[in-house]
């Protein structure tokens, strides 16, 4: 109340004030170089030791991702939890690249006013894959529907989230795509026995989205596999989407309607090409 007083009135000069300055005559002690402060400094330089304990667990890029994947061949290679940051940078990237890609085919079917027979602009088409910041490079469909032919192992499969990997031995799991036909056929360990299944598959090209159905497995119920990648032994496996496929790697994860934060096992899988007949023959 004394202060709104005061300044509701002019300010006249009040020759009796003082302000305390008590405190700066040491001021000049504490601003010696002789006294020594605490401060909060940490050296980030590249190469130093903070410097890598805060990089070391992050993935830079799309190119890094592939490497951590290829090399973890086995348990122990690579810890499981870069492994999944590796296939979730990559997923990261993939989405980037598929928005880019929709946004690419929404101002392609844009149209375009004319005015006096004359379009009041050109319609712009953007040439090449679409690529991101992190190095991803999204496949054309045609050229995932055919590299995506072939034999293939299973290397590894890996939750949403968390350090949920499961690694595969060479001829554990594997399954051959015969993009002629359309078909494929799949092998897989269920207790002690060796189950066979076969069935058609469509590539879907927008979504980059293989969807199987299962026509014949040899346990009668759906094997490994389709337990594996569905949770369940029915005729549809759960469809899977291509992230990247080559001449070296295929990179899959379980294709969601509605994309949630829920952790699901088994949502990515890494499969490594072979030579048709590696183990598609053994098992005739």
């Amino acid at each position: 109340m004394e202060f709104m007083n005061v300044s509701s009135e002019p300010s006249k000069p009040d020759p009796s004030a003082t302000i305390d300055a008590s405190a700066l005559m040491n001021m000049g002690a504490l601003m010696s170089d002789t006294k020594v402060y605490n401060t909060a400094y940490i050296n980030l330089d590249k190469g130093g030791k903070y410097y890598d304990l805060l990089t070391k667990n992050v993935v830079r890029g799309a190119r890094e991702a592939r490497g951590i994947l290829l090399k973890a061949q086995t348990s122990g290679q690579v810890e499981r939890l870069r492994v999944v940051q590796a296939l979730q940078a990559l997923s990261r990237e993939f989405d980037r690249a598929m928005a880019e890609e929709e946004e690419r085919r929404r101002k392609a079917m844009r149209k375009v006013p004319v005015m006096d027979g004359m379009a009041l602009f050109d319609q712009e088409e953007e040439e090449g894959p679409c690529t991101t910041e992190g190095g991803f490079v999204l496949s054309e469909p045609e050229d995932m529907r055919e590299n995506l032919g072939g034999e293939w192992r299973l290397q590894l499969v890996a939750d949403k989230k968390g350090e949920g990997v499961k690694y595969f031995d060479e001829g554990t799991a594997w399954q051959t795509f015969d993009k002629q036909e359309e078909s494929w056929r799949a092998f897989s360990p269920v207790a002690f026995l060796k189950v066979v299944e076969e069935g058609t598959y469509a590539f879907e090209d927008e979504r980059r989205v293989v969807r199987k159905t299962r026509s014949s497995s040899d346990d009668g119920a759906g094997g490994f596999l389709t337990s594996l990648l569905s949770g369940s032994g029915g005729e549809r496996i759960s469809d899977q989407q291509v992230m990247s496929v080559d001449s070296e790697v295929c990179i899959t994860r379980r294709w969601e309607q509605k994309v949630t934060s829920d952790n699901i096992k088994g949502y990515f899988a890494v499969w490594r090409r072979v030579d048709v007949g590696t183990y598609s023959k053994a098992s005739q």
